[in-house]
């Protein structure tokens, strides 16, 4: 139902790829993505605002950004960006892990792929996605009658990974519902990580490596804001700060 969906802009800077996102009650959601690399400090804006003009920047609901991790540089300009504009808007800004966005990306694609109209096609489509190096090391579960849980990680510096698990609900008919950060992203030695996982959890758990750019998930960031959004969650923007989770040197 349009009439569910916020008017709010979406911004993915955390690696060299950016990715805008905008959703509007009327027209739907759209989102675009750039291969920009050490160009994002130069061109973001230029981009930004050809993507959403300013009339239509001072009627959004909300402003989302995906905070990290990522790379130093361009995780920090996309939320300064973010911040800047919710200040001079008034209006609340999300702050989404870039993890907890890249989950939800595929969680939504596979349910989408598992549809029976989906099905039909699968055979005619090509995977456009996989020219942004989407393909990563993904053991997918089958689609669970309420509740699972899934451990991401990404690699960081000095053999370390950033590391998080959430538990994802289904609603009706194994549509994907929400998403909860079961364990926040935080920084840990790559061997740690999986020795805490086969201690901690004895359940069945979806695993995820991320690789490659993640600028094509910002519609993820904007949905998972949406749905904070709908239960009249209002972050004020001097909330929301970038998470590198270690020193960039």
């Amino acid at each position: 139902m349009h009439s569910l969906i916020p008017h709010a802009l979406g911004l993915h800077t955390t690696t060299p790829q950016l990715g805008l996102s905008r959703s509007h009650p009327l027209t739907g959601s759209t989102h675009e993505t750039w291969e920009l690399g050490r160009d994002m400090s130069t061109q973001l804006h230029e981009y930004l605002f050809t993507f959403i003009g300013i009339e239509e920047l001072q009627n959004l609901d909300f402003i989302a950004v995906a905070h990290g991790p990522g790379g130093f540089t361009s995780t920090r300009l996309g939320v300064v960006t973010a911040r800047t504009l919710a200040q001079q808007l008034n209006i609340p800004l999300f702050g989404i892990s870039s993890l907890a966005a890249y989950v939800w990306h595929h969680i939504q694609r596979r349910n989408n792929e598992n549809s029976p109209s989906q099905k039909a096609i699968k055979q005619k489509t090509s995977n456009q996605e996989a020219n942004n190096q989407e393909a990563s090391n993904i053991d997918m579960q089958p689609v669970p009658d309420a509740e699972t849980l899934t451990a991401i990680h990404m690699p960081a510096r000095r053999g370390q990974v950033f590391g998080a698990v959430y538990s994802v609900t289904w609603g009706e008919g194994g549509i994907p519902k929400e998403l909860v950060s079961y364990k926040d992203a935080h920084v840990i030695d790559a061997e740690t990580w999986q020795t805490y996982l086969k201690s901690e959890y004895s359940q069945p758990m979806t695993t995820m490596e991320i690789s490659g750019p993640l600028g094509y998930t910002v519609s993820s960031v904007l949905e998972l804001a949406a749905i904070d959004y709908q239960k009249k969650q209002r972050p004020h923007w001097s909330s929301v700060e970038p998470f590198y989770g270690q020193s960039p040197v």
